[in-house]
């Protein structure tokens, strides 16, 4: 057994349909006299069924009072018998939108018909025709646009120098190998610019034996303007020889004593 609200504001319409449903195993909860009556009405006696007439009396707007309906009521079918309209007429696309698919559209709809809307629910099928793409628009929201994509985190240059300074403190100490035969030594060439940063030179020269090399490299250029650390590049291609160009070539040594060594000064003289 099911229950139908009435708010059409019709008595001898009430009554005849009360009549035609009883077959159909439906029978009314009441019936209400203007709009604003029916929220209350459900809530003191639930109905399956609502029948609504679009020329109810009220205040409330019909769409806003059908959204309210559907939201609080939302096992309720709702029945809805309104004036006659074109297919292409907004407010039917907004009741569709709502889930009303029970909608008859015309000025004089007889009982029979009103009863078989009532005992026979329709589905989507029957409202489709109701769907425009303006209406859509007008009644769904912008999607929200997709999120800016995250900067990649930027990363400091620090330099061929200050990659080797921030790869001392990790660096074992090698161990002491015997002495081999002597070979063809590489010479590096690293056509980069060096750019040395701002190092605690103490700190450096107490990490490690390496780190105390590196210390006395910057003692010994110091003060000589701009120092091209040539022995620098060497040690760094020992500790990582990805980030130089290296190739073989031959070297001479010049072991003469009356030679200048290769920065352009003379050998200091030994005592005795």
């Amino acid at each position: 057994m099911k229950k139908i609200l009435f708010a059409i504001n019709h008595k001898e319409a009430e009554a005849q349909l009360e009549n035609l449903l009883r077959q159909h195993e439906i029978v009314p909860t009441g019936a209400v006299a203007y709009r604003e009556a029916i929220a209350a009405s459900l809530r003191e006696s639930p109905a399956d069924i609502l029948f609504f007439r679009e020329e109810l009396k009220g205040s409330t707007d019909i769409f806003e009072l059908m959204k309210e309906l559907r939201i609080e009521f939302a096992d309720t079918r709702i029945v809805f018998l309104g004036h006659a309209r074109p297919v292409t007429d907004k407010f039917l696309g907004h009741l569709a939108c709502l889930g009303i698919y029970d909608i008859i559209v015309s000025d004089r709809p007889t009982l029979s018909e009103m009863a078989d809307y009532i005992a026979h629910p329709r589905n989507f099928s029957h409202v489709a025709k109701y769907f425009q793409e303006q209406i859509m628009d007008e009644l769904l929201p912008d999607p929200p646009p997709p999120p800016a994509p995250a900067a990649p985190p930027v990363q400091q240059k620090k330099g061929l120098f200050g990659g080797l300074i921030d790869k001392l403190a990790g660096i074992e100490e090698p161990p002491v190998a015997t002495p081999a035969a002597p070979v063809q030594t590489p010479a590096v060439v690293a056509p980069v610019q060096v750019n040395t940063p701002s190092v605690d030179i103490e700190t450096m020269r107490g990490m490690n034996k390496v780190g105390k090399f590196a210390a006395e490299l910057l003692d010994f250029f110091a003060g000589g303007g701009d120092a091209h650390l040539h022995d620098a590049c060497a040690v760094a291609w020992l500790i990582d020889p990805s980030i130089v160009t290296s190739a073989f070539l031959h070297v001479d040594l010049d072991e003469k004593p009356e030679r200048k060594d290769g920065i352009g000064r003379k050998p200091e003289k030994t005592a005795g």
